[in-house]
C-alpha cells in the first residue's frame, strides 16, 4: 500500500497477507446513524441483498436479519405495522 512506510508492521502483513492469500480482501463494516429501521426494513433489505450478491465477497456476517425478526415479533413491525421508536 503506498501510503505505508515498507517497513511497517502494517506493511509487512499487508504484503505477507497478499501473499499467502491473494483471494481474500480485508474486513468491512456498515455504519448507519440516526436510522428509523421499521420505516427503513425494506430499502435496506435490498441494499442488502445487492451487497451479498455484488460477487466482491468473501464472507458476509450480518446482524440484520436477526435485528429484523427481533422487531417483527416484538414490536409487529411487519407489513403494515411500524414500530413507533427510532433504533
Amino acid at each position: 500500500m503506498w501510503f505505508l512506510p515498507n517497513d511497517s508492521y502494517m506493511s509487512q502483513y499487508v504484503q505477507k497477507r497478499d501473499a499467502y492469500y491473494p483471494g481474500v480482501g480485508y474486513p468491512a463494516f456498515i455504519v448507519a446513524h440516526k436510522v428509523n429501521w421499521s420505516s427503513s426494513f425494506k430499502e435496506f433489505d435490498t441494499f442488502m441483498e445487492d451487497f451479498k450478491e455484488s460477487g466482491t465477497l468473501y464472507n458476509f456476517e450480518s446482524w440484520y436479519e436477526d435485528f429484523k425478526d427481533y422487531a417483527n415479533t416484538n414490536f409487529k413491525t411487519g407489513n403494515d405495522t411500524k414500530m413507533q421508536r427510532t433504533f
